[in-house]
């Protein structure tokens, strides 16, 4: 009788052993699994903050380069493009290869700007590319900025569109 208790005994010391082993290693999964959640959620977060200030930086360079007296209208103030001047910059940064890293420089990325009007005539050229003969590019940004354009088209010389910057890096 008392080899009977205990083994009963040592059997349920055992049985007690085992549970309290898997609830620890259930609590560790448990852990592990908010852990990797949490650090999934923070990454995100990080990358799009990363994306936020990188977008900003291309925006706020393309609207610097925009500004200057090369492109900019005689009349209205910021975001203002001549179209006249946007088309000589274009013809120059094509066979120019010091003007055309001058204006990688002033920008500080790699781009491609086209223009697009959309008012009073639908036209678009390609007036900036800063990645012409380079091939080891990735596209990271695109994007339109609203633009008034001066042009002599139209009776008032203005049209409106956007500017559509292709940011890349390498």
């Amino acid at each position: 009788m008392q080899k009977c208790r205990a083994v009963l005994q040592s059997t349920k010391g055992q049985t007690r052993g085992v549970e309290t082993i898997i609830a620890v290693v259930f609590v560790i999964i448990i852990i592990v699994i908010l852990g990797s959640i949490i650090f999934m959620e923070s990454s995100k977060r990080a990358l799009d903050k990363a994306k936020d200030n990188q977008l900003t930086y291309v925006m706020n360079s393309v609207e610097n380069f925009l500004n200057v007296p090369e492109l900019k209208c005689s009349y209205f103030g910021k975001l203002c493009i001549d179209a006249w001047k946007a088309k000589a910059v274009s013809s120059i940064s094509e066979e120019d290869v010091e003007f055309r890293s001058y204006i990688r420089r002033m920008i500080g990325i790699d781009a491609e700007l086209k223009l697009v009007s959309l008012y009073p005539e639908e036209e678009s050229f390609l007036f900036i590319n800063t990645t012409s003969g380079l091939t080891d590019y990735s596209l990271t940004q695109v994007i339109r900025l609203p633009v008034v354009i001066e042009n002599d088209t139209n009776e008032p010389g203005i049209g409106f569109g956007y500017v559509e910057v292709r940011a890349y890096l390498r």
